[in-house]
């Protein structure tokens, strides 16, 4: 089941990938963020410094044109994410 959910998240990062030109760690910070996570509980997450998903958080709002968790959840909820 683990390795199921881990290949969707990776075909979900890729669709991100394809359609908003995120790199493959701001599409696994974006995956997170949509689900309600913040900053200091996805830095484990992903084995990365706080500062580092901030940076990612910062650049995922510029290239998806988004100032709030509540567009960027939009977005996720529209691509069929959450």
């Amino acid at each position: 089941m683990g390795e199921n959910k881990s290949d969707a998240i990776k075909a979900y990062a890729l669709l991100l990938l394809a359609n908003y030109t995120l790199t493959l760690r701001e599409a696994e910070v974006f995956l997170w963020l949509a689900r309600g996570k913040k900053n200091k509980e996805i830095a484990p997450l992903l084995c990365m410094e706080y500062k580092t998903v901030r940076t990612h958080r910062f650049n995922i709002y510029k290239k998806l044109k988004v100032h709030s968790e509540h567009a960027l959840t939009e977005i996720a909820r529209g691509l069929g994410l959450v």
